[in-house]
């Protein structure tokens, strides 16, 4: 440890950044999912691919409701080039 270099903290924010909100949403069932890949659609909505239920899950920030889309038996790893 004597080695290590000595932690310097980046500065307090200052300006807009002070302002910031942030909002943390549990998407489906807590502790039971693992999520990737979240984006932020041009509708708005929050996309995440949950990768242990196999479906991509939408949330609207506005309203807090969260909808989930099942992908199609068989289509699991196709954006890795299976199938092909």
């Amino acid at each position: 440890m004597k080695k290590w270099l000595k932690f310097a903290p980046p500065p307090a924010p200052i300006e807009t950044a002070v302002k910031v909100e942030i909002t943390a949403w549990e998407l489906e069932e807590p502790f039971e999912s693992s999520f990737h890949d979240l984006d932020l659609g041009p509708d708005g909505l929050v996309y995440a691919v949950n990768i242990n239920k196999h479906r991509l899950t939408t949330l609207d920030p506005k309203t807090g409701e969260q909808i989930t889309h099942p992908f199609l038996r068989g289509s699991y790893g196709l954006h890795h080039g299976a199938g092909q």
